[in-house]
């Protein structure tokens, strides 16, 4: 049986399959927004994004890929939330759509119908709500098609394991690419996970790698916090720009640059900015992750996740506390483990 990982964040939607690791925005651009797109064919072709259909949204297409242009449009279809609304809105049930046919597109059976398996991952508090797990379930089970730039794609996921999100990073730590754990070093630990994503600060705790319910925290301070307070700083310094702007500018910077072009000609490093921010950022983490711990007993090691982790001044973080590990390539960490494990279920 053919299986995906999913992990659909509230800013970056991480995909996983056997033939394919991806990266992409947790929004889309109803297609509209771009005007005669016939008269722009050549500059689409060159850019990774693709036009989506969904029973779920019918009449609409919309625009999404890893190279979405947003300069140009006044507004993006947002996928982000917190709770049950989140996961029971439209936009939420068109990323997953997306998501799915994006990964069955690789195979020649989702021309007729793919089967597959799913794992994906909530946080924590999402986890242990049964309305949230049961509703996640009804977006992900079942039939699923999709039109990607006019051809069908076909999938049907046939079992769904949802996980604790944590355990994403955890499996992945100490697994190797086929799902077997080769590394015992946490298996008798006191560990945190702290997975600081676009919408939320998940602060985590393992005791003998089983999650301690008492010393977890779900807070609503991920990157759009960190975004918040950069843009505010730019705008004092007549800098105007959104949030989406940021992302693209902080995803494509190089050699520690981050240009900005408010003319498409100039170029502006607002680097200055997001460094201050940033190390402000990964205070106000680390005082949320030891409040969160105290009082928890000695611990061994505290793993740092997430697609805002790379983001956090990894000096400034271990100054405070210093067992933190920001994990590698901590954006796909979770995905990865989520993947890992349904190798492990073997079915």
């Amino acid at each position: 049986m053919v299986l995906f990982a999913l992990d659909l964040g509230n800013k970056q939607v991480k995909i996983k399959s056997d033939k394919t690791e991806k990266v992409l925005p947790g929004y889309f651009v109803e297609a509209s927004q771009y005007g005669n797109r016939d008269l722009l064919k050549f500059t689409k072709g060159e850019k990774d994004a693709r036009d989506y259909e969904s029973p779920n949204d019918k009449g609409f297409t919309y625009v999404w890929g890893k190279d979405l242009d947003v300069d140009m449009v006044e507004q993006v279809t947002d996928a982000s939330g917190f709770g049950l609304a989140r996961y029971t809105s439209r936009e939420f049930q068109l990323l997953a759509d997306f998501a799915l046919a994006e990964l069955a597109r690789e195979y020649e059976e989702s021309k007729s119908n793919l089967v597959v398996n799913v794992v994906t991952g909530l946080p924590t508090g999402d986890f242990s709500n049964k309305k949230i797990t049961e509703a996640v379930a009804k977006v992900l089970k079942g039939a699923h098609i999709v039109t990607i730039d006019g051809e069908q794609v076909a999938v049907t996921v046939n079992k769904l394991w949802i996980l604790p999100q944590p355990l994403g990073t955890v499996l992945d730590y100490i697994s190797d690419e086929s799902g077997t754990v080769v590394n015992h070093e946490l298996d008798e630990a006191n560990i945190g996970i702290v997975d600081v994503g676009g919408g939320t600060l998940l602060i985590d705790a393992l005791k003998k790698m089983n999650l301690v319910e008492d010393k977890r925290d779900q807070l609503s301070r991920g990157s759009y916090t960190l975004y918040k307070s950069i843009l505010k700083q730019l705008r004092e310094d007549d800098h105007t720009l959104d949030e989406y702007e940021l992302e693209q500018i902080i995803r494509n910077a190089s050699d520690d640059k981050y240009l900005w072009s408010p003319d498409g000609i100039q170029k502006i490093d607002i680097g200055y900015a997001i460094k201050e921010q940033s190390k402000l950022y990964t205070r106000s983490v680390t005082s949320a992750v030891k409040a969160t711990y105290k009082g928890f007993g000695r611990m061994q090691k505290i793993l740092v996740t997430g697609g805002t982790a790379n983001l956090l001044d990894d000096e400034e973080f271990k100054k405070d506390i210093s067992i933190a590990q920001i994990v590698e390539e901590s954006e796909l960490a979770n995905v990865r483990g989520f993947y890992k494990y349904g190798l492990n279920k073997g079915e």
